[in-house]
């Protein structure tokens, strides 16, 4: 009965922190740098995904994909299903074949934003306009990968502490 409780705890506040990052990067002039602001949300998920294995991190993957397509300009589903995939690899190796440690944490971030960030250009904007939009890409997309990357650095020392401090109580009861 105890370790439920302290389970729910744990993604209670992995629910409160997605909803507090979406509100913080959709807040105008925000984290703004260069016009561009980075996806706490997708961060966050990677994080837990990291964290917490297969299933619980795309369980949380879903949720935070609701969240990114409630203000992306994609055609909605698409953070969910992106981010439920990546998630879903994320957990899978870090269930057996890498640690969770920060910097795997920032490269699963910079690698899953660039390829999901291509493939929603690629379907949004480089099918539909000529061959030139490279440097688009590059100058803004890319950009908004690398911050993301970097901003997952002190989201994923919070979650590890969310995630600890729970352990700790789930191991005891």
């Amino acid at each position: 009965m105890l370790t439920t409780k302290y389970h729910i705890g744990k993604y209670a506040c992995y629910v409160c922190l997605g909803i507090l990052f979406m509100v913080l990067q959709n807040a105008p002039g925000f984290f703004l740098i260069f016009g561009i602001k980075p996806l706490l949300v997708f961060a966050l998920a990677i994080a837990v995904a990291v964290l917490e294995k297969e299933t619980a991190g795309s369980m949380f993957a879903i949720f935070a994909g609701l969240l990114c397509d409630l203000y992306s300009g994609y055609t909605f589903g698409f953070y969910i299903f992106t981010l439920f995939a990546a998630c879903l690899v994320v957990g899978l190796l870090s269930k057996g074949y890498i640690r969770p440690t920060i910097t795997n944490c920032f490269m699963f971030t910079l690698l899953f934003m660039i390829v999901i960030q291509w493939t929603g250009f690629f379907f949004s904007v480089f099918i539909w306009v000529d061959e030139s939009v490279y440097h688009y890409f590059i100058s803004h997309y890319v950009t908004l990968s690398l911050y993301t990357a970097i901003t997952a650095l002190p989201i994923f020392l919070v979650v590890v502490k969310i995630h600890h401090y729970f352990q700790k109580r789930i191991a005891m009861a």
